[in-house]
């Protein structure tokens, strides 16, 4: 555990990669939470037959995402990576990486898919994918190479919202306004 509740960052071993889950139902959710525990519980991919007396969900992850998010990795953690938390702030942290190649970066912290990452390189910004992982935590696909990532909290809801908010405001003021030059 990191000092100053800092959440925990790190590349898995190894993971397996199961489509998302696009139906919203408690039956769907209920049914992939069941088939990601079967997994962990006697998947041999992971476990080579056995099943540890101790799950080590550091190591081993279970990614929910399309074909496509994955296609450069090699579902191995990379020989040469690191990574550290560099800020930690309640809608953004920043993370220094690096790795030898295209690799997956686990953030304990919940999954939201209105958490975006970006990586920060030579004064360019890129977005990068997130997906979840261990049902409840989220993956950030990252590729090889030394740079900053940051990840931020933008909530599409509170954005449309707002603009929402602001509309009607004008429309009161334009009313109000109209509505005291007719007097």
């Amino acid at each position: 555990q990191p000092a100053g509740g800092r959440p925990r960052v790190y590349f898995p071993t190894r993971f397996i990669r199961l489509d998302p889950v696009d139906d919203r139902s408690r039956q769907a959710i209920e049914s992939r939470r069941d088939e990601v525990f079967e997994l962990w519980a006697s998947d041999a991919r992971f476990h080579g037959g056995d099943i540890p007396a101790k799950r080590e969900f550091q190591r081993q992850v279970v990614v929910e995402c399309t074909e496509s998010e994955l296609s450069e990795l090699a579902g191995q953690r990379p020989d040469e990576a690191n990574v550290e938390c560099t800020k930690h702030q309640h809608e953004q942290q920043s993370f220094a990486v690096r790795t030898g190649r295209s690799s997956l970066l686990v953030i304990a912290d919940y999954f939201d898919p209105d958490w975006q990452a970006y990586r920060i390189a030579d004064g360019q910004r890129t977005e990068l994918a997130t997906v979840r992982a261990n049902r409840v935590l989220t993956g950030i696909v990252v590729p090889a190479g030394e740079y900053r990532i940051d990840f931020v909290y933008r909530p599409e809801w509170f954005y449309r919202g707002m603009w929402i908010s602001c509309l009607a405001w004008l429309l009161l003021a334009g009313w109000w306004i109209r509505s005291r030059r007719r007097r």
